[in-house]
């Protein structure tokens, strides 16, 4: 073959490649080349009009309608923004996808992100952001769809591959499998823990990733009958940011964390002393509190770990107005005495 004749074939291999590319299109809703003939403008317009949708139901979402559905945005192109206008625009995308979350499976949020995938190609700018939003799905076609338009070869979401083989709706993954996995990376289980807490923090309500990262947790524990020291470390400061946490619900995951911990550890004192004082502290109900306490100090004699009522912890429960009358009442379906013994 004549170099000319190569020349031909190369120039013909990459019109090929030009002509295909133009008739598909990474989309959520539709398929890659029914998405490939429905122009911008249509796309934006469903978009726009889920987003309304979305606003009814949560108000907050309206912040984020100047930088993502105003019509000057319909002409934003992430490869002509600067660096220093990406990253901008990729912690306002984080937040909004954060936003988005507890809405994800209701038909306006699919077609908000459809926008978002053609206008913001977040697949390929913000696939972490993706993930950590919307992970709490994971049993559910529409994150498997999500799944599919991310590039997992990509070297920083590598710690994500474990997502490729499950990129087809058909396959779902069991919650052993997932906490097999979260096992054997570590930081898998900070990320979503940060997650959890900029929610949190954001003042986003979403019940569907506290089920989610308690499932986790637990399955994690389960997979774990004996923690050695290490591991200890790694799980209390978890127990102490969702005990000091301003959600009821956080403080009661942290709860059950350190009642799992007790049941196969054996806390040092200071630890002891440490958790204690944080459960005392806690925003939640005084009953939850002293049943917490109660069962801690129940786990600490059963290990013939015979700890003291620290000065803060009694202190902060003689504050409670009701503390007798709780005392009667849970003593009388939990074992009270090793919490009692050394507080009496």
């Amino acid at each position: 073959m004549s170099l000319l004749e190569q020349l031909r074939r190369k120039i013909k291999d990459v019109s090929d490649v030009n002509l295909a590319f133009k008739k598909t299109r990474p989309s959520f809703i539709f398929s890659e080349r029914e998405a490939a003939d429905i122009d911008s403008d249509t796309i934006y317009n469903l978009g726009h009009t889920g987003f309304e949708e979305l606003v009814q139901l949560d108000s907050t979402l309206k912040d984020f309608e100047s930088e993502f559905f105003s019509p000057l945005c319909k002409s934003t192109d992430r490869v002509q923004l600067t660096k220093a206008e990406n990253d901008a625009l990729d912690k306002t995308l984080g937040r909004f996808l954060e936003h988005l979350a507890p809405h994800f499976l209701i038909s306006p949020t699919s077609r908000v992100l459809e926008w978002l995938i053609r206008r913001f190609r977040i697949q390929d700018f913000n696939a972490e952001q993706i993930l950590l939003a919307f992970i709490p799905y994971y049993g559910t076609s529409q994150f498997m769809r999500l799944c599919k338009l991310i590039d997992f070869k990509v070297h920083n979401r590598s710690i994500w591959a474990f997502l490729a083989p499950y990129q087809h709706e058909n396959i779902n993954m069991s919650p052993k499998a997932l906490a097999e996995i979260f096992k054997k990376n570590r930081d898998l289980l900070g990320l979503v823990h940060k997650s959890l807490m900029r929610a949190e923090n954001a003042g986003i309500r979403y019940r569907t990733q506290t089920n989610f990262y308690l499932s986790l947790l637990l399955n994690l524990l389960m997979a774990t009958p004996i923690l050695n020291e290490h591991q200890v470390h790694m799980y209390l400061p978890y127990v102490f940011e969702l005990g000091m946490s301003s959600s009821e619900d956080l403080v009661l995951v942290g709860f059950m964390l350190l009642s799992q911990l007790m049941s196969r550890t054996e806390l040092s004192s200071g630890a002891f002393t440490k958790v204690t004082e944080v459960v005392a502290h806690a925003q939640c109900s005084p009953e939850h509190k002293i049943i917490c306490l109660m069962h801690v100090f129940q786990m600490a004699t059963a290990k013939q770990q015979q700890q003291p009522l620290s000065p803060r912890v009694a202190s902060r429960l003689r504050q409670l107005s009701n503390l007798d009358k709780l005392l009667h009442q849970l003593g009388e379906e939990y074992s009270a005495k090793p919490f009692l013994h050394p507080y009496v």
